[in-house]
């Protein structure tokens, strides 16, 4: 699975996008939280999440 961050202020905020078939998607779901955040950090060499 491929992640990356686009459209925040830096390198290190912004929406979470997955690839998927090929195509970049968007990741969106009510019950994305601090948990999912992590995930998402560690797996782009981040240690930890500020906020979600």
């Amino acid at each position: 699975i491929v992640v990356r961050l686009v459209n925040g202020a830096n390198e290190r905020e912004g929406r979470v996008e997955i690839a998927h078939a090929g195509q970049w998607g968007t990741i969106c779901d009510d019950d994305f939280g601090k948990q999912e955040a992590d995930v998402i950090c560690r797996s782009l060499g981040y240690r930890y999440v500020l906020a979600a």
